[in-house]
């Protein structure tokens, strides 16, 4: 091979293609992404429909759950780092 182009979208790799600098970059200089959050419940309601794979105690286990896990991310990492000012 003679010649190669890299085209890069957040942190372009480094001169020596070494994978653990890059990395430590690519945390500050993420790739620019847009989502959307649905709420979980729709999902699995919508995913349920039909089926009756969940009863109405699984959504409930689940929904305490995806609650327990929210919150606990909300808390430990999304707060301190300033991604949100309130975990209510």
């Amino acid at each position: 091979m003679t010649s190669w182009t890299t085209y890069s979208i957040g942190a372009p790799p480094n001169a020596d293609n070494d994978v653990m600098a890059w990395a430590a970059v690519a945390a500050s200089s993420p790739m620019p992404i847009k989502g959307n959050f649905k709420n979980w419940e729709s999902i699995i309601r919508n995913y349920n429909r039909g089926n009756d794979e969940f009863s109405e105690q699984d959504l409930e286990k689940l929904a305490k759950g995806f609650k327990k896990s929210l919150s606990n991310v909300c808390y430990d990492w999304m707060l301190p780092r300033g991604k949100v000012n309130t975990c209510e």
